[in-house]
Formats: structure tokens, C-alpha cells, sequence
């Protein structure tokens, strides 16, 4: 279960307990609970954007070359236990035209994807990368020709379920920034 849906519906349980629950004297305690669960959420939302596993990082400096603005995402492989190969697929950021970036991600293996995707949602980058440096440079060629194999079709699908699995995050997170507003205001004007 995804952590945001899980604290949405505890700040979403604190609102109901305190507005159902609490009787004439409503309690603060309840309050108390909601804004920890608040910044909580908060937190999980900023370590889990810049924490690094067991996994090598490694750095990206990427420039485009286009005229058009691209998202920028890396698809790494590894072999689990079972011998059967598995991916993560990372968002990085838009890149506009010209502009050079520094990315980092985390690499088990020695090859991962560099995909970019233009306002279209068309895939027009993909590089196989096979390097196992830790700091890595790359160019998104002006005119670049993306071959349209099993591969572009994978990288298409993996980094569509990236696109959705984010919105429903940001939903997720301006939700949970609406409760723990409500739940502050309810908190200060809270008559004692």
C-alpha cells in the first residue's frame, strides 16, 4: 500500500474521531496525533526522494540538444535470486533545449536505459548504456533516430506506469498537504 493513501486515511480517521468522536470538550491530543502523522508524511516524502540503498550510485550529467523540452528518465536491470531479470524505472526531470543537467540513481548492474520522452509522450532517446563508471556524461543528439523494436515498446510501458505512479503521488501528497492544513487550523483556533 502506498504510504501517502495510508497517512491520507489516518489524517482523513483524526478529522472523523475529532469531529464525531471527541464530545463538546474535544480533546487536542487528537490534534496532536494528526500533525504528527503530518510531518511524517512529510519526512517519508523527502528521505524517500533522496536516499541511496546497497546500490552503486551514480552520477548523470546529460545535455539536450533539441529544441524541445524532455523528460528524462534512467531503467535499470538486475538478476534476482530466481535467475529472473527485474527493473526500477526513475523520473529524473524535464530538460529544456540546451540545458545540461547532473542526475543520480542507483545502479546494481552494469547496464541500465537512458530514455527521454518529448511533450508527446513519444520515446525520441534510447540509450543502452553498458558503462560501469560512476560518473557518466551524454549528449541527446539534435536529430536522433529511435529504432522501433521490443525494446522502445518496453521502455514505452515502464516509463508510462512511472508517469501514472507519480501523479497518484502528487495527488496523494496535496491531499495530505490539505488535511494537515485543516488539522493546523483546527489546532490553533481550538478552544481550550
Amino acid at each position: 500500500m502506498n504510504v501517502y493513501l495510508l497517512t491520507a486515511a489516518l489524517l482523513a480517521g483524526v478529522l472523523l474521531y475529532y469531529f464525531l468522536f471527541a464530545g463538546k470538550k474535544k480533546s487536542r491530543t487528537v490534534l496532536y496525533f494528526g500533525l504528527i502523522i503530518g510531518v511524517f508524511t512529510f519526512f517519508i516524502y523527502r528521505v524517500d526522494k533522496s536516499c541511496f540503498g546497497a546500490s552503486t550510485p551514480i552520477e548523470l550529467k546529460l545535455t539536450n540538444k533539441t529544441e524541445q523540452r524532455l523528460k528524462i528518465y534512467t531503467i535499470t536491470f538486475w538478476d534476482d535470486v530466481n535467475r529472473q531479470t527485474q527493473s526500477a524505472t526513475i523520473y529524473h526531470a524535464e530538460l529544456s533545449a540546451n540545458e545540461t543537467s547532473a542526475f543520480w540513481f542507483e545502479n546494481d548492474s552494469s547496464n541500465f536505459w537512458l530514455v527521454a520522452k518529448d511533450s508527446r509522450n513519444q520515446i525520441v532517446y534510447l540509450n543502452k548504456v553498458l558503462d560501469n563508471g560512476t560518473s557518466l556524461f551524454y549528449e541527446i543528439p539534435r536529430m536522433s533516430t529511435v529504432i522501433k523494436d521490443g525494446n522502445v515498446n518496453l521502455a514505452s510501458k515502464l516509463t508510462r506506469s512511472t508517469d501514472k505512479s507519480l501523479a497518484f503521488e502528487r495527488v496523494m501528497l496535496w491531499i495530505n498537504t490539505a488535511l494537515v492544513c485543516l488539522i493546523c487550523v483546527l489546532f490553533f483556533y481550538h478552544k481550550v
